[in-house]
């Protein structure tokens, strides 16, 4: 399939969406991917390493676990 295919099923299957959790989930997962996209794994970048510091500062109480965020990412897929 071609990109522009693929373009055109994913906008009809957004098309379908009604229900306004599923569609915010849908916008978490693409903010996500498109903020992980510009993540630089050069160790030495300074972007990275003050992204790196920010996470580090936030509050462990305010996140989620692997376990957690799998058993969600389940419950999201079998909606």
């Amino acid at each position: 399939m071609s990109a522009i295919e693929l373009k055109e099923k994913i906008h009809q299957q957004i098309d379908l969406l009604t229900d306004a959790q599923d569609i915010e989930d849908l916008y978490a997962n693409l903010s996500f991917f498109f903020q992980s996209r510009e993540i630089h794994f050069d160790s030495n970048s300074p972007e990275f390493v003050k992204k790196i510091n920010a996470s580090l500062q936030q509050n462990p109480n305010e996140a989620i676990n692997s376990d957690e965020l799998r058993n969600k990412v389940r419950e999201w897929l079998i909606k």
